[in-house]
């Protein structure tokens, strides 16, 4: 298939490329920085100027495009006036890949769509609820593209991501952050330890994507491994694989002890579990890819 990955040279857009060239697709990247490492065709480009990809989907009509693209800053994504501007013109972007023939329009969500839930979630029963402007964004987007799918009469997949983690993130994120600090001897100070988060690798966020091409999944889709581990375990586990003292990492619990703490993890019966698709990493085996031990 002719794949356009957006953001094809970011985090995930990255590892999402190479999994879909390895498997024989022709794949192109627009993006707007040119990867080195990236073995495929290029396009410098930018979402919110659509002049700077019309052409190459005017012309090459790709007929999947996977959009990876958003504002992903740790320090300031959650409240970023760019979530707007990334909602608007994912959807300005739909309108024109299906003007040009795209089948098939794939975008990441996240599980923040979710807000704080106490148990399993699942797309088809669990409420979503916007706690900032990321979140709204996203919901937003996710409405639209429901609308112009259904009046286009083409496929839109909204794969909404749990927790990511991999090479090449952000080094201000939890995981590359806590193994710079321990590698190094330093302590490191946790808030909300007990948060419970599905841990997922962007290689297996990779493999699902690939997995909705050929299945028939619905259109909101859980991408996550259905095992929970609490933010502390977490950083333990880091801190074992690493050879560092665990006694580095203390805890800032902020969460009222008559509260329970967010338990983010996709349920074990979402329909991307039920249809047979497996993440291949665990926890031990994620974080040795992730960490390069």
């Amino acid at each position: 298939m002719r794949i356009l990955v957006v953001g094809g040279t970011g985090f995930l857009g990255s590892e999402i490329a190479l999994k879909l060239v390895n498997e024989g697709n022709s794949v192109k990247s627009l993006s707007r920085k040119i990867s080195s490492t990236l073995k495929i065709d290029q396009t410098l480009g930018d979402i919110s100027s659509p002049n700077s990809y019309l052409e190459l989907i005017s012309t090459w009509k790709p007929e999947v495009v996977v959009q990876a693209a958003w504002v992903t800053e740790q320090m300031n994504y959650r409240s970023s006036p760019l979530n707007k501007i990334y909602a608007e013109s994912t959807v300005t972007l739909a309108r024109h890949c299906f003007e040009f023939g795209t089948e098939h329009f794939i975008t990441l969500g996240s599980c923040a769509e979710y807000g704080d839930p106490h148990g399993p979630c699942n797309a088809s029963s669990t409420p979503v609820l916007a706690l900032d402007p990321y979140g709204e964004s996203k919901l937003w987007t996710l409405d639209q593209l429901r609308l112009l799918g259904s009046t286009q009469k083409r496929r839109i997949t909204w794969a909404r991501v749990f927790q990511p983690y991999g090479r090449n993130q952000d080094p201000a994120r939890l995981i590359p952050f806590a193994a710079k600090k321990l590698a190094s001897g330093e302590k490191i100070s946790i808030k909300n330890p007990h948060t419970i988060l599905d841990w997922i690798t962007s290689r297996d966020v990779a493999r699902a994507i690939s997995y909705t091409l050929t299945n028939e999944l619905p259109l909101v889709t859980d991408i996550g491994t259905s095992i929970g581990t609490t933010v502390v375990e977490t950083l333990t586990k880091i801190s074992e694989l690493l050879g560092a003292d665990s006694h580095l990492i203390s805890t800032l619990e902020e969460i009222p002890a008559e509260k329970s703490p967010p338990d983010l993890v996709v349920s074990k019966d979402s329909p991307l579990l039920a249809a047979g698709w497996r993440p291949q990493d665990d926890l031990t085996s994620g974080l040795t890819w992730a960490l390069s031990l």
